[in-house]
Formats: C-alpha cells, structure tokens, sequence
C-alpha cells in the first residue's frame, strides 16, 4: 500500500511538473487578472494533472508488472531497477524541459543560451540525463528524487493556493468610496477614448473618408476641438500606451523603444512606481477598461477597478481548456523529432480567436460598465478598433467573410483600405454608445472627454521599429484627436502639432482647478478668447 502511494503522489507530482510550462503564470497574481482566473481554469489544470498521472502511473506500472514477471523467469538482468532508471531519465527530461520552457518564456534565458539548446535538443533531454545514469547513476537517482521531494510541497502549495486566489467574475458593480463628498454638480471626469491604430492620413486625410457615415463622431466634432497635427508617442501599443499614461512622470520619457518594450514584455513597468495619469487627482475614481495589452503589469494594483474587454470563458469550454493542456505533451515530442498526433492550434489561430472575441465584446462591455460607474472618474478606454480584423460593417453586423487582415510588404492595399474604413466608421457606434451614456449620467456636458489613437498604420520595414520610433512627427504616429472641454459648444479646429504625452497639464488642472478651465471654455463658447493652448491660460 504505501507503495502504491508513493507511486501515485510521484506520477501526480511529474504530470504538475510536466504541465507547468503551460500555467505558471498563474502564480503572478496580475496575470491572472489577465488570463480571467476562474473555478474553470482551476479544474481544467487540476483534471489535466489527474488524467496526465492517470498515464505515467498506467504506463509505469505495466512496465513493472512485465519487467516483474521477466525477473521471476530469469535473474541475469534486473528488469525492474531498468524500468526505474527508465523512470528516473524521465523525471529528469521533465525537470530540464520546465526549467527551460519557463526561462524561455519568462526571458530570463539569453538568446546564446536559446540557439544552443535549440540545436542540442537530444542531447540535452536524451544523452545527457542516460550518460548520467551510466556514470554517476546513485548520486544522480539521489538528486531527482530530492527535486521531486521539493515539487511534491509545492504541488501541495498549489493546490491549496488555488483555492484563495480571487476568481476574476467579471462582474462591474462598484463599492462607492467615501472619498467623494460633493454632488452631482461637482463632477469634473475625464472619459478617455483610446482607439487602436486610428490614422489621420487614412481618414481626415483621405479624400474617400467622409465623417459623415459617423454621425455620433460628427456631432461631438461640432463642439470639440479636433486637432489635425496630433502624434501617438509610439509607433507600436506596448510603448505607446504605458509613454501615454505615465506621461506625468519625466522618467517614461528617459527610456529607448527597446528597453521600454522590454520593461512591459517582462511585466516589470509597474514596478517602477511611477506617477500615471491616474495620480493627477486623489479625489477622483480610478477606472480603466482594456484589450490585448497586459495592463495590470502596466498600471499596477493603483486603481479602483480594471475590466478586460476580452474574455477567454467566452471562448473555451472545461474540455477545450483539459485537452489544450494536455495537447502541450504531444506538442513537445514534435520539438524532439517524434511526429505529433493530433490536430494543433497554430498561435495565429489562437490570435484570431482572440482579437475577434476582443473586438466583438466591445459593445457589450461599454453597455455594462458604464451605467455602475461611480461619479467622479478618470476613466480609461482602449478599443482594438479601427485594427484588423475586419469582421464587421459599420452598422455594427457581421460581415459575411471575415478578414484578419495584413498588409502586402507593409503598405495598405485598395482592398485593405475599403475594409479598414468600413472599421473605422463602425468606431461610431462605440463612440455613440458612450456619449449615450454619459447623457443619461448627466455627465457628458459636465466632462473632459479626449478621443485619440495609441498610434496609426504600420508602414514600409525598411528600418527597425526602434528607429522608426524615434521620429516624433512621423506617419506612424500621425493621429486624430478630438477634445470636448466642459460645457463646450463651440468647436474648433487646431493645425498646430501636439504629442498625445503633452495632455496632462490640462488633465491636472481640470481635476485639480475645473472652475479656471470653466472660465476659459466660457469666454471660448462666447469668442471672446482665441485657441493659445492645451492649458486654458
């Protein structure tokens, strides 16, 4: 009996070390934000374990029987101590594979390292574990087994870690802080609207755009300020967007494209402790509702309430998410040379399957999260959207063949161009979406409301992106941006160039001082002041 035990407590701690390349990130409590941590994943890891050391111990145990029975019949060679040395070499292949599939992922391991065991796979999970069970074959025995003593307390760790980490429910209802004492007529938010690659040149600057297949759009134009030389910071999201909300802190602004791109990559940005636009007001709610990028790494614990627009249990069922995992096993065999079974899903499929559940929610989630918002807010959208995929007509229905998109050699096509806009004018029905809202909130008049892009259409690769980024005024970066101040009713329009990172003076007085951008927005509706800048002086 207590070797049965030890059997099924070894082959439950292999199939946790096997599969840990493939959840380990749940150990990071913000990327189970990301993933959407829930009783699903939960029990989709456990019953994958539990069938994965369902196999080894089948497998194991009728090798023993037979190498059993072999002994019984001769005694010249130990067929069991074969079997168990057998199981020792695959203990050990588990162990070198974790470590490193984890230190690849993590970008802990050096790019030499990453070309070495590239090219050196059998001999770093075939000869080398049997040339040390030839040559130093008790000591290495001795090494496994007290690894494999260590992964048994953390296996036991895991599960009962799993029990007490916050399920992420998804659900928007908000505990109403007891930082906000005024009324309704105190309300000074700021909406931000942040679209994902949304090009001036391809739209106030295409003689095909016409603003008004967007009528919601068109309508806030008339009493906003559309600024027709304004620049994303970046020319790609992962730098554009932490350089745009950390844009109150000089120190964003000392880092390359390469190291900030790293810094987000190895979700270490948050660690820093910089200031965001988020800490412009500590009067003030703090909401951010996101897509694709990693935001919890970005921004942090800092805010009152995060909302990812995707979610994955749209997509996955518990069979989906046991069989995904237990499909890495065969996926690994294919790197060693073993041809895999079974059908794969190639990571542009996976990509697919999420931008289309990313887009495609984006109503729905705007439809959810506003009407349960607190009053008072510095509230945060990012929609990927205009961005392929094409998936949709400007009325919001499906298109009848979807498109995920790209560009031949970089530089947009006709037919690309035809879909993209047809994207952009769907933007309107978000865009409306949320004006709506805010009327009903009594807070669309009362609010600072800024309408931009994190950058616009990729061009020609015939230079890095690390250099391409350097050009502040480049077409990468050339954006639309429109900005409703406070009770505005008279719009305008501004030629002089602006960087999106140069908004948060006139954030800080608004939240601070909105009784000074009152005064300015007044004289303004009446014209008796003249466009100076972004500050209300």
């Amino acid at each position: 009996m207590k070797q049965l035990c030890n059997l099924v407590i070894l082959c439950l701690v292999s199939a946790y070390v096997a599969l840990l390349p493939q959840f380990y990130a749940v150990y990071n409590r913000e990327t189970r934000y990301s993933l959407e941590w829930s009783p699903q994943i939960r029990a989709s890891i456990w019953m994958a374990i539990g069938i994965l050391a369902a196999i080894y111990a089948i497998i194991y145990g009728s090798f023993y029987i037979t190498a059993h029975y072999a002994n019984r019949k001769q005694a010249r060679v130990n067929c069991e101590r074969i079997v168990f040395n057998a199981a020792i070499w695959v203990m050990g292949l588990l162990i070198v594979r974790s470590v490193i599939s984890i230190a690849y992922r993590t970008g802990l391991m050096p790019d030499t390292i990453t070309g070495i065991v590239d090219a050196s796979k059998w001999i770093i999970y075939g000869f080398l574990p049997i040339g040390l069970l030839i040559f130093w074959r008790k000591g290495y025995e001795r090494l496994i087994l007290n690894i494999y003593r260590l992964m048994t307390v953390m296996f036991v760790l895991f599960c009962v870690q799993s029990l007490w980490w916050n399920v992420a429910s998804g659900d928007t209802n908000y505990t109403v802080s007891s930082r906000y004492t005024g009324n309704k007529n105190d309300d000074n938010s700021i909406y931000i609207l942040m679209f994902d690659t949304w090009s001036y040149e391809a739209t106030y600057g295409n003689p095909l755009f016409s603003i008004t297949n967007m009528p919601h759009l068109q309508e806030f134009q008339e009493h906003a300020f559309l600024f027709r030389e304004a620049y994303s910071p970046g020319i790609k999201t992962e730098v554009s967007i932490p350089r745009f909300l950390y844009q109150a802190d000089k120190r964003i602004h000392t880092f390359s494209y390469d190291e900030l791109l790293k810094l987000v990559e190895n979700n270490r940005l948050a660690d820093l402790g910089m200031e965001s636009i988020f800490d412009l007001s500590a009067n003030h709610f703090k909401i951010l509702v996101g897509s694709i990028i990693h935001y919890p790494s970005i921004v942090g614990e800092r805010l009152d309430y995060m909302r990812n627009i995707y979610y994955s249990g749209a997509m996955y069922t518990l069979t989906d998410r046991v069989c995904s995992l237990l499909h890495s096993q065969l996926s690994f065999l294919a790197k060693i040379g073993l041809k895999q079974l079974g059908k794969t899903i190639s990571n542009q499929e996976q990509w697919n399957h999420k931008v289309a559940n990313t887009q495609l929610r984006i109503r729905m989630v705007v439809n959810e999260v506003l009407p349960k918002l607190p009053r008072r807010n510095i509230v945060y959208f990012h929609f990927f959207l205009p961005k392929e995929p094409f998936l949709l007509k400007r009325d919001w229905t499906l298109r009848d063949t979807p498109d995920y998109g790209g560009m031949t050699d970089h530089t947009p096509t006709a037919s690309y161009m035809e879909k993209y806009l047809e994207n952009v004018y769907a933007m309107d029905m978000v865009i409306g979406d949320i004006i709506h809202h805010l009327k009903l909130r009594g807070e669309y008049d009362s609010s600072l409301i800024v309408i931009l892009s994190d950058h616009s259409l990729e061009r020609g690769k015939t230079l890095s992106w690390a250099v391409r980024d350097q050009d502040t005024y480049g077409p990468e970066k050339h954006i639309p941006m429109l900005i409703k101040y406070p009770n505005q009713v008279r719009g305008g329009d501004v030629s002089d160039p602006i960087v999106a990172t140069e908004l948060h003076p006139l954030f800080k007085l608004y939240l601070n001082n909105p009784d000074t951008v009152a005064q300015w927005v007044s004289n303004w509706n009446a014209g008796e002041t003249q466009w100076t800048t972004l500050s209300c002086e």
